[in-house]
């Protein structure tokens, strides 16, 4: 065994310890298992025959081993886990195999490596970062992360989670080092060249059909999460259908999910057909996005229950990359009766699938990100991509206490240009004007009243404008309502704020100018009344009315788009 770090003499600044067993050649050896890691530590190992590796949290580790078997020119190597194998290589002389994984929890872990008889420990002990805040979800029905497998396996078309497993089609199981091939490559499920697999069970697996799901865990009544990070490369057909999972409704309509190398979407089964220069345009209503091919891309569906309690109900919400992108109503579009299984496929662009994981509930966006941000593999940023620390950092606005930092919000609003907006006052349901006697914020009072013709006096309202800070603005004593119907239907409502108008005996005001994170202005520019005009950039023209959108649906539960033509 060999174990040796370098040292500056100056600083102390300590190299990765590396620690590597050799064979000695001799007659005598039948089998042997050889070890060899990195890894941050303060020196030696105490007990080089069961050696240790210092992990930490969040960020990938992984150990390579080697095997010699004195009969065969193969050597069958295995490694386990309290006793169940997680790996299994057949390696010819000279070949080494890896095994490793990206750790969340912290609870140490034992392995043991072997060939024949010969067997080697190494314990895995985790460093906690305990400072960051983003956790895994838990309950997944099923997780396939192709993080440290490969085309060594002894069988390497095993792709297995609980009572899951991908049936694979056409794959070679060999990949060169120019990426030809199919198979584990780089972390990652390399399809390629027609070849595919499918996500199935005994008996069949089909996501989204209610009629496959245990006993209360039906999707209108707890909800379902699908994520898939993926990327596509060599694209040939930027309409290839490129993983699915389809339903068709009996007037032939085709609803569920496809990714093609430049979208991913959820079609609704709802189909308008318009004529457009005597052409008949058909336009097939779906929730998603489109991209640029080759980025990599984490999409994940929410399908949520239908329940009082939950505030996005009957909704399919989008994310991508952990933050929501779209999101429209299922309830009296989809049938979640879907007969197929979900399919990954590689005709027309090469598909590298780095994780799926499926849960028979609905996560909340919260989850959703944090999920994403625990999924990196590396704690720190790293090649140009954010880590789990920069990307925990980043999403988080609150105080021990769980109370808004605006110190924080300031900076998120400096970083990314977002925007923030800041309703401040009381208010009850029964009465339009604030008083000493209410026990609401304004905002759940609005809420409560839920009336889309009601208005609410709202002492103050402050607007942090991402795009030009010259352009904040505080709104004093104005009228606000929810917007829409899809307000009155959803816990999350939309606003309607009237920049001139409030109660009898008050004074509506409003100022531009910079706000500083204690919600001053200096020298702002003031108006009252009749004169408030909002404006959103320079050169955009007032307005007397402005509503914020926190849903992603119209009136019509269906897209936020619309379109007209202009004939003179």
């Amino acid at each position: 065994m060999v174990e040796a770090y370098a040292q500056h003499e100056n600083s102390g600044v300590v190299s990765r310890v590396h620690y590597i067993t050799l064979l000695k050649a001799g007659g005598g050896v039948t089998a042997y298992a050889g070890l060899m890691f990195s890894h941050r530590a303060a020196g030696f190992q105490r007990d080089w025959k069961h050696p240790v590796l210092e992990a930490e949290q969040f960020t990938a580790w992984n150990f390579t081993y080697a095997g010699y078997d004195r009969d065969a020119y193969t050597a069958r190597v295995k490694v386990t886990d309290r006793g169940s194998v997680v790996k299994e290589d057949l390696l010819q002389r000279g070949e080494t195999g890896s095994y490793g994984r990206t750790n969340v929890n912290v609870e140490p872990l034992d392995y043991r490596v072997s060939c024949g008889d010969a067997v080697l420990e190494v314990q895995v002990n985790t460093t906690s970062h305990p400072d960051i805040e983003a956790t895994l979800a838990p309950d997944a029905v099923c997780t396939f992360d192709a993080f440290g497998r490969s085309n060594t396996e002894n069988n390497p078309a095993s792709w297995v989670s609980g009572d899951k497993r991908m049936e694979f089609r056409d794959v070679l199981w060999s990949v060169n080092e120019y990426g030809a091939g199919s198979g584990w490559h780089k972390d990652r499920l390399l399809l390629a060249g027609g070849a595919g697999m499918t996500l199935t069970a005994d008996g069949g697996y089909r996501p989204f059909n209610e009629a496959d799901k245990p006993e209360g865990f039906a999707i209108r009544d707890v909800g379902m999460t699908l994520e898939i990070e993926y990327s596509t490369a060599n694209v040939t057909d930027t309409d290839a259908e490129l993983i699915t999972c389809l339903g068709q409704l009996d007037n032939g309509n085709r609803y569920g999910l496809i990714v093609t190398p430049e979208e991913a979407k959820f079609l609704t089964g709802v189909v308008t057909e318009a004529m457009d220069a005597g052409q008949m345009l058909r336009y097939e209503d779906s929730v998603g996005t489109k991209f640029q091919p080759g980025t990599n891309i984490r999409i994940t569906y929410v399908f949520y229950p239908n329940v009082q309690t939950n505030e996005q109900r009957t909704l399919i919400g989008f994310y991508v990359n952990g933050e929501e992108s779209a999101a429209s109503k299922w309830l009296d579009k989809v049938n979640f009766d879907i007969q197929s299984q979900l399919e990954f496929k590689s005709a027309g662009a090469d598909l590298n699938v780095k994780s799926v994981r499926i849960y028979n509930k609905a996560l909340t966006s919260d989850e959703v990100l944090n999920n994403y941000i625990v999924d990196r593999n590396h704690l720190e940023d790293a090649d140009g991509e954010p880590g789990v620390r920069s990307l925990d950092e980043d999403n988080r606005v609150l105080n021990e206490g769980d109370t808004v930092s605006m110190e924080k919000l300031m900076g998120l609003m400096k970083k990314r240009r977002n925007s923030i907006l800041v309703l401040i006052g009381t208010g009850s349901v029964g009465s339009e004007v604030p008083s000493d006697s209410d026990t609401l914020n304004v905002v759940d009072a609005l809420a409560q009243l839920n009336d889309k013709k009601a208005n609410k006096l709202v002492r103050e309202v402050r607007f942090y404008n991402g795009e030009d800070r010259t352009l904040d603005f505080i709104l004093t004593n104005v009228y606000v309502r929810i917007q829409g119907t899809s307000s009155v239907n959803y816990a999350r409502k939309n606003f309607r704020f009237y920049f001139q108008k409030t109660a009898s005996g008050w004074t509506v005001t409003l100022s531009y100018g910079e706000i500083d994170g204690n919600g001053r202005q200096k020298n702002p520019v003031v108006t009252t009344g009749k004169k408030n005009l909002f404006k959103l950039r320079r050169n955009s023209v007032g307005a007397k009315l402005a509503c914020s959108k926190c849903d992603f649906s119209d009136s019509s539960m269906t897209t936020n788009t619309g379109g007209a033509k202009a004939y003179q």
